[in-house]
């Protein structure tokens, strides 16, 4: 089975309510970059609870299948953490829920 493009598993991953912005970041921001390298994405899903945080780490798993990937959940990231401070150096906005009001 042919493991999912970043953008495919975007795709899939913004189907999911709970789930309010999603970022790429890393060597694998665009699709020009595709030769193995680790797909590293960040979530930001407030609402989602354990039980949907799982459901996504499993989408990932099966989308990514043997590809390397990173999948961290932003909204639960420490602000003093080093990998806070390398995805907001280097993240692209990929989805984000629009807010009606």
């Amino acid at each position: 089975m042919k493991a999912a493009s970043s953008t495919e598993l975007v795709s899939t991953l913004s189907q999911l309510t709970f789930i309010d912005r999603i970022w790429l970041y890393g060597s694998r921001r665009s699709e020009s970059r595709s030769d193995g390298a680790r797909i590293s994405i960040a979530i930001d899903c407030p609402t989602a609870t354990l039980f949907d945080w799982q459901q996504i780490r499993a989408i990932v798993a099966k989308a990514c299948g043997a590809m390397p990937v990173e999948c961290i959940r932003w909204d639960t990231l420490d602000a003093s953490a080093p990998v806070r401070r390398r995805i907001l150096d280097d993240r692209v906005l990929v989805h984000m829920v629009a807010v009606h009001g």
